[in-house]
């Protein structure tokens, strides 16, 4: 889904709103939010990730837009770290690709039981086939 992504018209990522991800079901929240972290510029995603982090039942999209699969800048990443919780737990495991698998109690925290199932299930490293 990332790299489809570079075909959106800006026409259309720019209608991608605060408002949108919160009152969207969750899978579609989450890649709105993953299409805003790969194709909005750093003052409209930083404004989103504002809006976000005010939202208690969305916060976990935040994580989204640190995953190095969309390729975050520096100054967005340490803006958007700053909108979680001091030292939060899931910084470090997303930092780190996430290469480990994890559980919701590492982010039950950041917002309502399905946005963080959907926010895991596009985080979380997949299980190789056999």
């Amino acid at each position: 889904m990332l790299r489809e992504v570079q075909i959106l018209d800006f026409a259309v990522i720019s209608q991608i709103t605060v408002d949108l991800l919160v009152k969207r079901e969750p899978s579609i929240a989450a890649m709105l939010a993953l299409i805003a972290a790969c194709r909005m510029d750093l003052h409209e995603r930083l404004e989103l990730a504002r809006g976000i982090s005010a939202n208690a039942k969305r916060r976990a999209l935040l994580l989204l837009m640190l995953w190095p699969a969309v390729g975050p800048d520096k100054p967005s990443r340490s803006a958007i770290e700053q909108r979680l919780p001091d030292n939060h737990s899931s910084l470090a495991w997303v930092k780190a690709g996430p290469s480990e698998k994890t559980e919701d109690t590492l982010i039950a925290d950041l917002g309502d039981p399905a946005i963080c199932l959907e926010v895991l299930d596009w985080l979380n490293p997949k299980e190789e086939k056999p």
